[in-house]
């Protein structure tokens, strides 16, 4: 690396070895210019949580993408795109401990289904806000659209829940530092301390 060149987000990953069904976290860093950039600032806030953005990858014939709820609606990123991308801070790859159990085909296809369907701006702008204070004072109340009505409209936590709805049955109304990031099936494989 030279003098000026600043560490990368993936150094010490191994590529290769990312699998689908693997799960993406990342900090999105504040860029005062960009105004997603406040919306990720806000959701680690009012959620309390370090991992503001997750992605579901997918190794399709060879090449590896993302599954991701990015506004206005929900993406197929491929892999060079995220390493690419200097606005990641911090990185958490989760893989289930059952990984070699999903049927691959079938999550690929399900994942694949959701692209191009809209952003759930009320779900996370109005419905999680909502559940997260709730959640403080031991009610945790969810107001938004729940089982298949629940299925129009994506954000991105809900969408990785969702392809693993076998462990996570309520995808819809998923809380990333509650119930999400620390539930027993996952084994972190890769973790960074965040790129500065």
């Amino acid at each position: 690396m030279g003098k000026n060149e600043k560490p990368k987000w993936h150094e010490g990953l191994d590529h290769k070895g990312l699998k689908t069904g693997d799960v993406f976290l990342e900090t999105t860093r504040m860029n005062w210019r960009r105004l997603m950039s406040y919306l990720s600032a806000a959701i680690r806030k009012i959620g309390g949580i370090k991992y503001n953005h997750a992605r579901a990858l997918i190794n399709e014939n060879g090449e590896l993408y993302a599954i991701e709820a990015v506004y206005p609606e929900v993406v197929k990123t491929p892999w060079i795109d995220i390493i690419n991308d200097d606005e990641i801070e911090a990185v958490m790859i989760l893989r289930a401990k059952d990984v070699d159990q999903i049927d691959e085909a079938k999550y690929i296809a399900e994942a694949k289904a959701l692209v191009g369907l809209p952003y759930d701006k009320p779900a996370l702008l109005l419905h999680q806000l909502v559940q997260q204070i709730t959640k403080r004072i031991k009610l945790n109340i969810w107001i938004g659209r729940i089982k298949k009505k629940a299925m129009g409209m994506w954000y991105c936590y809900e969408i990785v829940a969702y392809l693993r709805r076998d462990i996570f049955p309520k995808f819809w109304r998923i809380d990333p530092e509650d119930e999400f990031i620390p539930h027993p099936i996952w084994d972190v494989i890769f973790k960074n301390k965040g790129v500065k």
